[in-house]
């Protein structure tokens, strides 16, 4: 529920003039199943205007600190 919180508003921020960058954790990195799932959100983003560039994590650490 937070997630969809976070990604939501993170959206309605976004403008088309600007791409919004994602970080995604995923244990399986851009090949996971979470990720596949986040592409699709990206795609469903853009009949809202919205781009977003997303960046695929294996390591919590490394989403973290970015």
């Amino acid at each position: 529920m937070a997630l969809s919180s976070l990604l939501l508003s993170g959206s309605a921020m976004a403008t088309s003039a600007q791409a919004q960058t994602l970080c995604v954790f995923d244990l399986s990195g851009a090949s996971g199943d979470y990720f596949a799932f986040m592409k699709d959100y990206a795609l469903a983003a853009q009949k809202w205007s919205v781009m977003i560039d997303l960046k695929a994590y294996n390591k919590e650490e490394k989403a973290i600190s970015k």
